[in-house]
């Protein structure tokens, strides 16, 4: 059994081939953090040290922002139903874009008395990339002391927010106004216990405790807005939300004690996979455990240990359906189906008949004539990575379908043109940001645009930019193995790929200078695009396959390199992925986690912590909106989306509307097909007719074809007869069309 996050990838400073930059976005408001700590940049507390703080965070169920209202001052906590989301525009009747959760509805605020706008001030500690304790001071002339403070230690699926008072008077307020406040028995724990109820009709628990030693504190209500405690102590308050008697007890038997981070660690043997979270803790509770929420993609993957913690007690969360309290210190979750078959062609290249194969050898050998110079950009670390990755799968299929000779010269000009990029010479190079601990593009340095490149200087979008390349890297890498060309390439150049895979999946805090797992998020079982940019409703994914894609990259590089912790963690992430995207994003007849009105559009789109949006930052057009969920097309792309979910998808949006579309999602589309229908995917990409526009700088009609085939869609024969429909994606679909003949329209079939 091999343990994955025990050691770091390495711990040598970044090679000298990236310059030092001090990135202009400041951390001031990490305290008692050193300077020389990389930080966090991706994860669900970016909000509250960019700007003015005040944006929110989503520790999910809940969700709480810095109030700086004089009458709430200190950090309110929100937590939606489903009844109260705002849904829109409509599509037709009953079908929507988008829906969203509302912000700023102030159910409870944790505060003081002390605490006053402009002389206090909220700082952060203990940043981690699974939590953080987020701490306002009450007298900014004493910031850092141990006294005068309330700290809430954040960490996500938290059952109740607790607020850690030291030498303050606690001042608990409402927006929402408080309806009815009920003094209730104290637990067999002996903490203080209250029940509020809201104007809005609901109901929340309250606790506290002193530990100073002093007389245990009661609470007075000052009108119907706040309870103000009967004196200045040190101890504890914290709130969770409840809507039935019997979550009231669940409630009142785990309260007293509170998570304040989570770590984790992973081992993998054979094809099965499992990874626990360990949640530590402080404070008691009458039963010992903790109370958590667990997503719908956890429950699924719990071991029999850990199910047998769950309570049946149900909050929803904001974008990702219903959660179900669970009662343990720690959670086991097991994937049983790790990709460790998965390598850089599907089926390991076996499967082509000769037709299939002298179609793809005519095909490559025109796709390598391209100039690979013209069509790498050197001004965009995503854009060239997706087009010397295409080349790199143009070089492998020459090699796939019998033409070594092809695939030695196209790697060879490959090599050329993908040299500036690893020795670090493209016109925005990358380099080393002594602030936060990352690599970023020098764009913003040299124009001041941080939304250049799509934000790569302020860290969005890193396992999207990087995965390519990555991806290059090692196909590069295994066709200087098949073809005997030596090991020379990897000798010089693994250490910039190394790097890019630290700045995207360090595994280990001992690495000084890359944060742990800046994209992935291990509770929610993906990653997040977003970086150092304040965001309204929270962290966002866009593009779920092009996550896939740099767990797949970084596998390969894994297989290249020998490394098996870091295949072994590729694995895990992509079998993690690959649940939480067909939970949330790939959205099926049946599927409950979103609203109806919503869940009409099959996924695709914008996910964000608090909204989700059936649109895209580059424009609200169809293709563009589930196309960027396809891409790139892979050895991986199977594994990820199901045969069953892409029929679903297409019959919704694409089943006869694609005739219209002449650029190169057309390909992205029809190469999806292949994991439904690989031979309406083969027929297309085969046509005598085939329209170059359908293929882009990043795409290839060759790779389309050489997937298609190899998934089954260019049998014996099929040069050469009209085919009675069969089924031929292991689904009980029939083809769009009772016949199909590849010399006749295959836009027909």
């Amino acid at each position: 059994m091999t343990s994955l996050y025990d050691a770091p990838i390495s711990t040598a400073p970044p090679p000298d081939m990236f310059p030092r930059k001090y990135h202009p976005v400041s951390r001031k408001y990490f305290l008692n953090v050193p300077d020389s700590t990389p930080l966090p940049t991706n994860k669900f507390y970016t909000n509250l040290f960019l700007d003015t703080q005040e944006r929110g965070f989503w520790t999910a169920p809940y969700m709480g922002w810095w109030n700086k209202d004089p009458k709430h001052f200190g950090i309110s906590i929100s937590h939606a139903d489903p009844n109260q989301r705002a849904l829109g525009p409509e599509v037709a009747p009953g079908w929507v874009n988008y829906y969203i959760n509302p912000l700023g509805i102030n159910s409870v605020t944790f505060g003081a008395v002390e605490f006053k706008n402009g002389t206090s001030a909220m700082y952060l500690t203990q940043p981690t990339d699974t939590s953080v304790e987020a701490g306002i001071y009450a007298d900014l002339a004493r910031l850092g002391s141990q006294t005068n403070k309330m700290v809430l230690p954040l960490v996500q699926g938290m059952g109740f927010v607790t607020a850690e008072y030291t030498a303050l008077q606690a001042r608990i307020s409402s927006g929402v106004i408080f309806r009815k406040v009920e003094k209730m028995p104290d637990t067999a724990k002996g903490l203080q216990r209250w029940r509020l109820q809201l104007e809005d009709g609901k109901f929340w628990a309250l606790f506290a405790r002193a530990t100073d030693g002093g007389p245990q504190i009661q609470f007075t209500l000052d009108g119907n807005t706040a309870l103000i405690a009967s004196r200045v102590f040190t101890g504890f308050a914290q709130v969770s939300k409840f809507v039935t008697p019997e979550v009231e007890n669940l409630i009142v038997s785990t309260a007293g004690a509170y998570p304040t981070t989570m770590t984790y660690n992973a081992s993998v043997q054979g094809n099965q996979g499992s990874y626990t979270f360990k949640f530590e803790k402080r404070g008691d509770s009458v039963d010992g455990n903790l109370l958590m929420y667990a997503l719908k993609h956890h429950i699924s993957s719990f071991s029999p240990e850990t199910a047998r913690a769950r309570t049946g007690a149900l909050l929803s969360s904001t974008t990702k359906g219903m959660m179900e309290a669970v009662k343990a210190n720690s959670w086991t979750m097991i994937e049983n189906d790790l990709p460790t078959a998965i390598s850089f062609i599907i089926n390991g290249g076996t499967k082509l008949t000769a037709y299939a194969r002298g179609r793809i050898q005519t095909q490559v050998k025109e796709d390598l004539k391209r100039d690979f110079e013209a069509i790498v950009d050197p001004e965009s670390w995503y854009f060239s990575g997706k087009s010397l990755a295409n080349i790199a799968q143009n070089c492998l299929t020459a090699y796939t379908v019998g033409l070594p000779d092809v695939a030695r010269d196209g790697l060879k000009r490959l090599k050329d043109v993908f040299t500036k990029f690893v020795e670090n010479r493209p016109n925005y190079y990358l380099v080393y940001d002594t602030n936060w601990g990352g690599l970023v593009s020098n764009a913003y340095f040299q124009t001041g645009d941080p939304g250049r490149d799509f934000g790569n200087s302020h860290y969005n979008d890193h396992h999207f930019h990087y995965g390519y390349h990555v991806y290059t890297a090692s196909i590069i890498v295994s066709l200087d193995e098949l073809l005997g060309s030596g090991p020379g390439w990897y000798n010089k150049y693994s250490p910039f790929i190394v790097t890019m895979i630290r700045d995207v999946a360090n595994p280990h805090k001992d690495d000084k200078y890359f944060s742990r797992m800046r994209s992935f998020d291990f509770f929610h079982g993906h990653s997040w695009a977003k970086g150092l940019f304040e965001s309204a409703d929270g962290k966002d994914q866009e593009s779920s396959s092009e996550d896939m894609h740099f767990g797949l990259s970084m596998k390969l590089w894994g297989q290249v390199s020998h490394d098996g912790a870091m295949e072994g963690r590729a694995n895990l992430m992509m079998a993690q992925m690959r649940r939480s995207f067909n939970e949330y994003f790939y959205v099926m007849t049946g599927n409950n986690t979103h609203p109806p009105e919503f869940s009409r559009n099959k996924g695709g789109g914008i996910y964000f912590e608090n909204k989700a949006d059936h649109t895209t930052y580059f424009g609200n057009v169809i293709q563009y909106i589930h196309g960027i969920h396809m891409l790139p097309f892979t050895s991986a792309t199977p594994y990820l989306r199901g045969p069953a979910y892409c029929a679903e998808e297409w019959d919704t949006w694409f089943q006869g509307k694609t005739g219209d579309i002449n650029d190169g999602w057309k390909s992205v589309l029809y190469g999806n097909v292949a994991c439904w229908q690989p031979m309406s995917s083969w027929l297309f990409f085969d046509q005598p007719n085939y329209n170059p526009a359908w293929t882009t700088d990043g795409t290839s009609r060759s790779w389309f074809m050489l997937n298609a085939a190899l998934l089954g869609g260019a049998p014996e024969g099929i040069e050469s007869y009209y085919y009675t429909n069969k089924d031929q994606a292991t689904t009980n679909r029939t083809q769009p069309a009772d016949h199909c003949n590849y010399r006749g329209n295959p836009n027909q079939c």
